[in-house]
């Protein structure tokens, strides 16, 4: 499928129906997959008894193993689905899972909807939820730079980077990003 065109449609897809809890509960997440393979690896390769220089190439290597598995995962994908319309929809709602946008959306909305009722403890709670600072004591105005600056540094990373590799390299580009 044309890479422009995917990402279109995995970015729809992603903003109408997001992740649905249900899907997860099934088949999970491709981030926990990566993370429990970075888990192994990281139990087996970042141990004491290599030096530091050994567990530092260990690392490279590591990381150069879950982007290749996962891309790898992604190249056979693309190329076993048909180009057919059904296949593009498949493409298309595998791409989306690696899209953030409607988590962004809601995430800050739960920080916006408290605001506006004036419940601070409520905002608070719910920016504690994206950022990693406390905001106990935050006022207002902090609440609201906080969770922007959250949605300007998670749009980057869930939703504009993600869609540029997209456009560029398809599904496999999405993944290896």
């Amino acid at each position: 499928m044309i890479t422009a065109a995917l990402m279109l449609l995995a970015w729809a897809i992603e903003i109408l129906i997001g992740w649905p809890s249900r899907v997860f509960a099934i088949v999970r997440h491709h981030v926990v997959w990566i993370g429990s393979l970075i888990s192994l690896l990281d139990r087996q390769l970042n141990q004491d008894r290599f030096s530091a220089q050994a567990r530092y190439a260990l690392g490279v290597v590591s990381s150069l193993t879950v982007v290749s598995a996962a891309t790898g995962v992604a190249v056979a994908i693309s190329w076993a689905l048909p180009a057919t319309w059904w296949g593009w929809m498949i493409e298309g709602l595998i791409a989306s899972s690696f899209l953030a946008s409607r988590s962004l959306y809601a995430h800050v909305s739960a920080v916006a909807t408290p605001l506006l009722k004036q419940d601070i403890d409520a905002a608070r709670h719910a920016v504690s939820q994206i950022v990693g600072r406390s905001p106990e004591m935050m006022d207002e105005a902090a609440l609201t730079r906080a969770s922007l600056e959250s949605l300007a540094e998670h749009m980057s990373d869930g939703v504009t980077a993600p869609l540029f590799w997209c456009v560029l390299f398809g599904l496999p580009g999405l993944v290896a990003f």
